[in-house]
């Protein structure tokens, strides 16, 4: 017998001296073996035996001489085999041997040549062998080569057709290899193959359906990596593995594993060979230990099992009465009995179970079914002696169990017991009476209230109208309220415009007090007004926050300057106090100005004179408190919960010292909740009050649409700072606005369009003087007015019947005829977002009511300059150089296309302004107008600019002489062509060539 060894080289074995001889390499023998570790023996059909080595390649030994002869690598010999690790060796039936390498996968070994062939690795290659590792290589009984490639799965070679065919794991196929790396491969006496697998069990594989079937631990085997596999005379197979031996019975598929116990030296047997005894001699940690198969005798008899228990709910129940349950459930031993009966609600009940087995018991195992309820049996080993079911249905039940021995035998007749579950009360036939009974009635109370549920049912349609009635009230309400603050703004613009105006031009002291106060309390009803709106705004949800990081100390801080002279007034001393400069918080700083300025509004109202008011800002925790205290009157404890209401008022006498309207404090409220914050008020009546604002620090708690990291405020700078122009000229002398430029011969032509005759009036008185003035009395009426007689600019209101100021303006400037006149938007909508519609649809400014009239005289004149300089631009650099901004993408449009039209005709000398206005599609007047507006000439001085301007490019390229230039510009009079060219440029054409040069 020879033995090889993970170092110590070949052994010899002699059975019957019992005596061992050993060959190890001498590294001054060359006749030793060539390496120590030893991974495969073979003895061919010769007789010859070869062995594997882990570094030494391929060894022959000689018997007779007792010498090695190694076959190595050799990098000058291209017939040498490719390294000289070898780990597996085999023989075809023609003789020749196959080796397998870990690194350069395959040979074949020609023993009578010495040459040896690489079947070279080719990826993905079918017929091909298609790995770096044959790991073990197994000839079958009809010749064909099976090669494991550890990584790869199984390969099997017919080497008549010259063909590999490859199997591997496929994790969506559960009848692929169980794994790919197969360590050992096996064919029994019945020609059905067998693989080991490291980790993976043994696969049995169906050749004819390309099947493989899988045996793990779960099904019997002692462990999962299978390390050899052989058969005894009786067709078992013996499997070692990593946890033991195993004797499979391949017919009934039933293992009987071996261990330690069983006299085993170790548990994990590696290599395995069968004597021609038919003895099995296995390699193990300890040495080697061989046995007979035949020589395991088994136990045949089938031990019997017994239910030994009864449990209920986890608790035994005893025989005869049982106390936890109140009642009698075993009348005898649950060993004797044939029948249990059971109540509906006995939920949770065990088994117990026993199998009289003393020998190897930790090998028996059970399997039980419950009849009526489980599908199939259920196995287990005698480690789990108790069965517990839960929740069965009322109904007959039959509990078997049945017992295996040590080797797998199983005990059919096993030990039953039937189960009755009784129903509860309410499954009874008297209970199912009941129910017909029950049903007859409600069927009988059903019909009865049917015209109750009728009734209700109306009653319900009706409450449901009243109330969708009631909603359609209150948005007509806010609709309403909306409207007419809106409304509010007209005359207020009527109050506010002339006051001012009579108040700068009287002299008398005690009128000028008069107007004085119609004026302030005008501004004061505006307040009231806006902040109607915006509780207007808050109800519909129409109020959105735009958030910006600001720095709450220096926002407060210019707030309270604003009530500075107010204070000095009342002799009330104002205090702000904050710790730190700078805090940061992400707030809507037009709705905080609304919020601290109402508070500050109250307290000053509230205080008397020679008091104080004070305002502190700190951080605390995740908010910023800003409270407002002041030593005024106070509040009643009675009234301090209502002071939050609209419209409520503190003094409710007909003759209440301080005046107000309940709005402020209830804005205030819906504003802070705005911003998802708190606001307190603390007080004692005669002693002051303290109001407390609470803001969330951070951006967590604002939605994305109400964050914007920029100020709203610098998207509204350039309006600023056309408001500061308006301004300091309000403030200069009451000179009249020059009008030179606006031309000799007459004034602008303004259009007016609202549909309030009074502020037509208005506007008309403050603008006659200086400008021609048409009235429109709606958005129609202006838009029809507009394509008549084409103004110089509009002055429109945005609410108005038929057409609005937003729908007449974008109407204005997306159409030809009318995109040049500038458009003025007069409303008494103050939001932003009013604003950027009124800019979104072309509007060139935007006023808001009430309005002075020296501001909106400052506006129109602004853009009767801007014109004025557009005009200027284009004389001196052509309109191709015209910012974008200046003038709408239509009116570009039209200069480019009447640039088109003049270059087409530029040596046409009869192109006069009617083909000119043809070729436009616009009428001679339009033509006329539009031209002036745009450029500032006439059209026949907007055609000769153009041709002038061609012929200084043609004077610059040397187009020819004098005269032809002229033809080429469109001018038949050469001397008529030099006049009109000097008085263009400053030069005779003669000497533009040469001062053009010499520049």
């Amino acid at each position: 017998m020879w033995i090889g060894t993970y170092d110590k080289g070949l052994n010899q074995w002699n059975r019957t001296t019992n005596k061992f001889t050993h060959y190890q390499h001498n590294p001054n023998d060359p006749n030793s073996i060539s390496d120590n570790r030893i991974t495969d023996i073979h003895e061919d059909k010769s007789g010859d035996l070869w062995v594997a080595t882990y570094f030494g390649g391929l060894n022959k030994f000689d018997r007779k001489t007792e010498k090695f002869y190694s076959y190595r690598y050799d990098p000058s010999d291209p017939n040498s085999i490719s390294e000289d690790i070898v780990i597996s060796i085999a023989e075809d039936p023609s003789g020749i041997l196959w080796v397998g390498t870990p690194d350069n996968g395959l040979h074949k070994f020609d023993k009578d040549k010495g040459i040896f062939t690489y079947i070279k690795y080719k990826l993905d290659h079918p017929g091909d062998f298609s790995s770096t590792y044959a790991a073990n290589l197994f000839v079958d009984r009809i010749g064909l080569l099976w090669v494991s490639a550890r990584l790869d799965g199984i390969f099997s070679y017919d080497y008549w057709k010259n063909k590999f065919v490859h199997y591997e794991n496929d994790p969506k196929n559960a009848n692929s290899l169980g794994s790919n790396s197969v360590n050992l491969i096996y064919q029994d006496k019945f020609g059905n193959y067998w693989f080991g697998l490291l980790d993976g069990g043994l696969d049995k594989f169906d050749k004819e359906n390309s099947k493989f079937k899988h045996y793990t631990v779960k099904d019997g085997l002692p462990g999962n990596y299978i390390y050899s596999i052989l058969e005894d005379s009786q067709g078992n197979l013996w499997i070692s593995t990593n946890n033991g031996l195993s004797k499979l019975n391949p017919q009934h598929n039933t293992f009987r594993n071996f261990d330690t116990e069983d006299g085993l030296p170790g548990n994990a047997l590696w290599s395995g060979s069968k004597t021609k005894a038919g003895e099995f001699v296995y390699g193990c940690s300890s040495g080697f230990i061989f046995f007979h198969p035949d020589s395991i005798k088994e136990n045949i008899s089938t031990p019997p099992v017994y239910i030994t228990g009864f449990s209920l709910f986890n608790k035994p129940v005893p025989i005869g009465y049982d106390s936890l349950s109140g009642r009698t459930i075993l009348t005898k031993s649950i060993i004797e009995c044939d029948e249990l009966k059971l109540n509906y609600d006995d939920k949770v009940f065990s088994f117990e179970l026993a199998a009289l087995d003393f020998y190897s018991p930790e090998n028996n195992r059970y399997a039980y079914i419950m009849e009526g309820f489980d599908k199939d049996w259920t196995y287990t080993d005698l480690t789990q002696s108790s069965v517990t079911y839960t929740n069965l249905d009322p109904g007959e039940y039959f509990f078997r169990v049945k017992v295996s021995d040590n080797y797998g035998n199983w005990n059919e007749s096993g030990a039953s017991i039937k189960i009755i579950i009784l129903p509860p009360w309410w499954q009874t036939a008297w209970a199912y009476l009941f129910y017909i009974l029950f049903i007859v009635s409600a069927v009988y109370i059903i019909w009865k209230a049917q015209l109750r549920r009728i009734r209700t049912r109306q009653e319900y349609e009706m409450s449901k109208f009243e109330a969708q009635k009631l909603h359609e009230v209150d948005e007509l309400k806010s609709r309403f309220f909306t409207n007419i603050s809106h409304e509010f703004r007209t005359p207020l613009t009527l109050i506010l415009g002339p006051a001012k105006q009579i108040f700068e031009k009287v002299k008398d002291e005690k009128i000028k007090s008069e107007i004085s106060m119609i004026h302030r309390n005008a501004r004061k009803l505006l307040g009231l007004v806006n902040q109607l709106l915006d509780i207007s705004k808050l109800e519909s949800g129409n109020m959105k926050l735009q958030t910006s990081p600001q720095n709450i100390v220096s926002l407060l801080e210019a707030l309270l300057l604003s009530f500075t002279s107010y204070a000095e007034r009342k002799r009330i001393t104002l205090k702000f106090n904050s710790v730190e400069d700078e805090i940061i918080v992400y707030l809507d700083k037009d709705k905080i100005e609304k919020i601290v300025t109402n508070i500050l509004s109250n307290a000053f109202k509230f205080t008397a004179d020679g008091g104080s008011v004070e305002t502190n800002v700190s951080r605390n925790e995740n908010y910023i408190d800003i409270s407002i205290s002041d030593t005024g009157i106070g509040i009643p404890k009675e009234k301090m919960s209502k002071i939050f209401d609209r419209f409520y008022q503190l003094d409710g006498s007909h003759t209440r010292e301080q005046e107000g309207t309940g709005i402020g404090l209830a804005l205030t409220k819906e504003l802070v909740e705005l911003h998802k914050g708190k606001i307190d008020v603390q007080s004692e009546e005669g002693k002051g009050a303290t109001f407390i604002v609470k803001i969330p620090l951070g951006k967590e708690h604002l939605k994305p649409e109400e964050i914007s990291e920029v100020d709203q405020e610098q998207e509204y700078e350039k309006e600023e700072e056309r408001r500061n122009y308006y301004e300091e000229t309000e403030n200069k002398s009451e000179q009249r606005i020059d009008i030179e430029f606006l031309g000799k011969e007459e004034l602008q032509l303004l259009l007016i369009v609202d549909d309030n005759s009074d502020v037509r009036n208005y506007i008309k008185e403050n603008l006659n003087n200086e400008y021609r003035v048409l009235e429109a009395v709606d958005g129609e009426d202006g838009w029809n007015k507009s394509i008549e007689q084409i103004p110089d600019l509009i002055v429109s209101d945005v609410m108005m019947p038929k057409i609005d100021g937003f729908k007449l303006c974008e109407k204005l400037k997306t159409d030809e005829r009318t995109s040049h006149i500038p458009v003025i938007l007069l409303t008494a909508k103050a939001a932003k977002e009013d604003k950027l519609t009124g800019y979104e649809t072309g509007a060139d400014e935007y006023l808001m009511k009430p309005f002075e009239p020296d501001e909106l005289r400052a506006r129109i004149k602004n853009l009767i300059e801007q014109r004025k300089r557009l005009h200027q631009h284009f004389q001196k650099e052509g309109f191709f150089e015209l910012n974008q901004t200046k003038i709408t993408p239509v009116d570009k449009k039209f200069l480019q296309q009447a640039y088109s039209i003049i270059s087409q005709n530029i040596s046409n000398e009869s192109f006069s302004v009617e083909v000119f206005a043809e070729n436009l599609s616009v009428s001679k007047s339009l033509l006329h107008k539009k031209i002036v507006t745009l450029t500032g000439e006439s059209p026949v001085e907007f055609i000769r600019r153009i041709r002038l301007n061609r012929a200084a490019k043609l004077i610059e390229n040397k187009f020819g002489n004098l005269s032809e230039i002229a033809l080429e510009v469109g001018f038949n009079n050469p001397s008529y062509f030099a006049e009109c060219f000097k008085k263009q440029f400053g030069i005779p054409p003669s000497q533009y060539h040469k001062n053009n040069r010499a520049s």
